[in-house]
């Protein structure tokens, strides 16, 4: 007979309070000549626990105590079992095993998810928090925070978890750009802890694969007419076809042509014809997202400068270039994405991942990446202006989905107007002399521009 009752006890603890078995006769009388070995074992079983400590004692005086059983695995319903040779056996009461103080945290669900930009993942991220023995605690508090990504969280925070261990925040909706976003699971002092929980965040624009969150078209070119932008085609520089193969417009494309003995830097005057789109006044924000699809012809001729321009933007009225995004590279030599520019009372920009001219090492944020001749190569960027002109901004290039260029350290300005006022096509080859040694072409398939 169990004298003395195990109770409710932490896992890996002795069993409180101590055993205690006695050998008894039928009128639970201890018996004190009984000197017989006792042992003791799990009866009721819940959760697959294993007994330790010793589990077989002499009796003294009728009495065998055990002072040293411990249960590792938490659960409700276990029960012990006393047992020797010749006497009835024996059972305890029921107890509880409870789990010992967290000691680490762990990821249990939602990591690594894709989600459409600005909006929540499908798995809210949850972890759970464990003792040394592996077995789930509750009452942990565990604090999530976003780390990357300017996502946002609902639900209360911190958490506490539940009667498994787990912690979950009520939700993580991702940030306005495409591409990593990250938050953060803390429980001070838990090996684990802080962890990352990570998550792509993808366009709903399947067309435009890194247009941001919130925002709707200004211009959706196919270019089989002007319609409303502004066009100097200098004598058929610049002209309308429906020849080309590319991938949205076919066959429709604007074309630039650079005939033979064409000098570098605006030869014609004005360069080789432009075509302007000015942001309507109610539309002039901070942050401006393009596209296009582009192709060079096969055997294009880079500029000695490395130098081929593709458009520029403004953001300080429709007579100045801010920002211009080029084709990098020399002659029949690699071709890449640069970007360079001024903004008024700035130094200038040059961004070149490709180093086609000899600069540096690529700084961080850097890609580099191929643009191959003679192909469909899709380009996007998104560009956010400071809070305050003057101050840093964020830049972004994707080419044919490659973040090649990913920098919030540009430098940036802008007017009265208080965001992005105009888009400009007007690809300019080179810089200064230079001339062309043959017939090359450029051709835009699309043309797409966004804001919020």
């Amino acid at each position: 007979t169990f004298t003395g009752q195990p109770s409710a006890t932490t896992a890996g603890s002795p069993v409180t309070p101590a055993v205690q078995v006695s050998a008894q006769d039928n009128f639970s009388n201890t018996d004190p000549t009984f000197a017989g070995n006792v042992t003791v074992a799990i009866g009721s079983n819940p959760s697959g626990g294993v007994l330790f400590g010793t589990t077989t004692v002499p009796a003294v005086n009728g009495v065998a105590p055990f002072g040293d059983l411990s249960i590792t695995k938490t659960g409700t319903g276990y029960a012990l079992v006393a047992a020797t040779p010749g006497l009835i056996s024996g059972g305890s009461a029921i107890f509880p095993i409870t789990a010992a103080t967290a000691t680490q945290l762990a990821v249990a669900a939602g990591d690594g998810q894709g989600a459409t930009v600005g909006t929540a993942v499908a798995v809210p991220p949850a972890v759970i928090a464990r003792d040394r023995f592996g077995n789930p605690v509750p009452g942990v508090g565990v604090v999530f925070a976003v780390a990357s990504g300017d996502g946002s969280l609902t639900g209360t925070n911190p958490v506490t978890t539940n009667g498994d261990g787990i912690a979950a925040i009520g939700g993580w909706t991702l940030g306005a750009l495409t591409g990593a976003n990250s938050l953060t699971a803390t429980s001070t002092g838990l090996v684990g802890s802080p962890l990352t929980f990570t998550a792509t965040g993808t366009s709903a624009n399947a067309l435009w694969p890194n247009e941001p969150a919130r925002f709707t078209a200004l211009a959706d070119q196919a270019w089989t007419a002007w319609d409303t932008w502004l066009v100097d085609p200098q004598n058929g520089y610049m002209s309308l076809v429906a020849n080309q193969d590319g991938p949205l417009s076919s066959p429709s494309a604007i074309q630039w042509r650079y005939p033979q003995g064409l000098v570098g830097g605006g030869d014609p005057p004005g360069g080789a014809g432009s075509a302007r789109f000015d942001l309507p006044a109610d539309r002039r924000t901070k942050e401006l997202y393009a596209g296009l699809w582009f192709k060079v012809s096969a055997d294009f001729q880079g500029h000695t400068s490395g130098v081929q321009k593709l458009y520029y933007l403004s953001a300080h009225g429709t007579t100045r270039n801010d920002l211009w995004l080029e084709v990098g590279g020399t002659g029949s030599g690699p071709l890449g994405v640069r970007i360079a520019g001024q903004f008024d009372g700035l130094d200038p920009i040059n961004i070149q991942p490709n180093q086609t001219d000899g600069l540096p090492d690529p700084h961080a944020g850097e890609i580099p990446v191929v643009i191959s001749r003679g192909v469909w190569h899709q380009y996007e960027l998104y560009i956010k202006l400071p809070p305050t002109s003057g101050g840093n901004g964020m830049l972004r290039v994707w080419m044919d989905g490659v973040l090649a260029i990913n920098r919030t350290d540009v430098s940036m300005s802008f007017d009265a107007n208080n965001g992005w006022v105009q888009f400009r096509q007007d690809p300019i080859w080179g810089g200064v002399d230079d001339t062309k040694a043959h017939e090359d072409f450029l051709w835009y398939d699309h043309t797409y521009i966004s804001a919020p």
